[in-house]
């Protein structure tokens, strides 16, 4: 037996995740009554012992329950990311459980200081667990990681005990971790063979990462008893599925997650992407670009509420909420501000820009930038040559497409992500202060 069965987050573990695979099956009445007593136990601590909502509770005269999640979503008003960002401590509990303080990748740009209750923190570990264990893979399995550090460049000696436990807590967790800052192809083939030998059942990473290696393994042999590749922190698109489901042979997922909310969703074997509803309340509202936003009520950490919380990503289509089961998202696109904005006032998806680019090539990843002024900076990582016919080629159908505003492409060799090994593909400054 492995070691890590004596630790707290694993003890008894099959007998939970038999009740979070029964939950899968419930009817939509039954997940709505489960929802709503999580949430008035989470609501009646935050009006006692969190001061936004005891504030807010007097300010908009609500009421110590709900009756109904339709109550509760009428009559709270939405919480934007930027005040929980830029003020945390109104958010903690006066009377928290033991936990910790946790830091989101910062992929909008500034990193949120979430604090989780330990045995939360692991009801959500839990629920990971569960939705791999769907697709046929244990805990205990080895796991090839495509994942950042950041802990590691902390100053002091926090960076330095994140650099020594890393390796040995890989170790113990039966994982292969793989650096998603240098994910250039001479880098990625060069793993390959490492990837192999580890004989993993699975890859969970960055989605731009796992795309790239799978792009890097193209008419190779792929991956030999791999079974899953779970693409995550990133929009996965059904073209970078097909591709590495085709080139590492394997099934290609995706999970829904964050540091402030925990795990969301997860594909399940039938292919749709579930919501995880015993955990979390989601809801897809319109918005003015045409999408839905993502609002978010975690159910299970009262130390840190938050509820009907815009998390600042879209998806095209409302959730469905179907007779029995999990609801049902379609996809993730982004954050609210990877929307472009055409001279004329046209709203074009990200997507249309993305098709645009990827299918060339000599395009390995790129960046797009709409400044506030409407023009586009479009950063193209190329490591072989790339001719200024096709760069003309781009920079006038982009142009087009924006109604015409000015683009300016530039080429670079390697294009870098962010400190947490994420990659933004597509930015509007102008659809953000539009949205606002």
């Amino acid at each position: 037996m492995s070691v890590l069965a004596f630790l707290p987050r694993f003890r008894g573990l099959d007998r939970l995740l038999r009740d979070y695979e029964t939950r899968e099956s419930w009817s939509a009445g039954d997940i709505a009554a489960y929802q709503l007593k999580r949430l008035n136990r989470v609501w009646k601590h935050a009006i006692e012992h969190v001061e936004y909502y005891r504030d807010l509770a007097v300010t908009h005269r609500l009421p110590h329950r709900f009756d109904s999640l339709g109550e509760f979503s009428a009559r709270v008003p939405v919480l934007r990311k930027d005040l929980v960002r830029q003020s945390p401590e109104q958010f903690l509990s006066a009377q928290k459980q033991p936990g910790q303080w946790q830091r989101s990748g910062g992929s909008t740009g500034v990193p949120t200081a979430i604090y989780w209750e330990h045995e939360s923190h692991r009801e959500m570990l839990r629920g990971k667990y569960r939705s791999e264990q769907a697709h046929g893979l244990s805990v205990f399995d080895r796991k090839v990681v495509f994942w950042g550090h950041g802990g590691s460049f902390s100053p002091g000696w926090r960076g330095v005990q994140q650099r020594l436990m890393r390796p040995i807590e890989d170790k113990l967790r039966n994982r292969l971790r793989v650096s998603a800052y240098d994910i250039t192809c001479e880098n990625l083939r060069r793993q390959l063979p490492v990837i192999r030998a580890f004989a993993s059942k699975s890859i969970y990473g960055y989605s731009c990462a796992v795309h790239l290696l799978a792009r890097a393994a193209e008419s190779d042999q792929g991956i030999p008893g791999l079974k899953v590749a779970v693409l995550t922190a990133e929009p996965a698109s059904a073209e970078m599925l097909d591709c590495v489901a085709t080139n590492l042979g394997c099934k290609a997922v995706i999970e829904y997650g964050a540091v402030e909310c925990g795990l969301m969703a997860y594909s399940m074997p039938d292919g749709t992407l579930r919501t995880r509803d015993d955990l979390v309340l989601i809801e897809t509202l319109p918005n003015a670009l045409g999408s839905h936003d993502i609002v978010v009520t975690v159910l299970n950490n009262p130390s840190f509420p938050l509820l009907r919380y815009a998390i600042e990503d879209t998806t095209p289509i409302a959730r469905q909420v179907p007779e029995r089961g999990f609801g049902i998202l379609q996809e993730i696109c982004g954050r609210s501000n990877d929307w472009l904005i055409g001279k004329h006032g046209r709203k074009l998806h990200s997507m249309a820009v993305k098709h645009t680019l990827e299918d060339w090539p000599e395009i390995r990843r790129f960046t797009v930038l709409q400044k506030q002024c409407g023009d586009l900076q479009v950063v193209l990582e190329t490591p072989d040559c790339i001719s200024e016919t096709l760069l003309c080629t781009l920079r006038t159908r982009l142009e087009e497409m924006l109604e015409g505003y000015h683009v300016e492409m530039k080429t670079v060799d390697f294009l870098p992500g962010n400190l947490a090994g994420k990659h933004r593909w597509i930015v509007s400054e102008l659809a953000a202060q539009e949205y606002r």
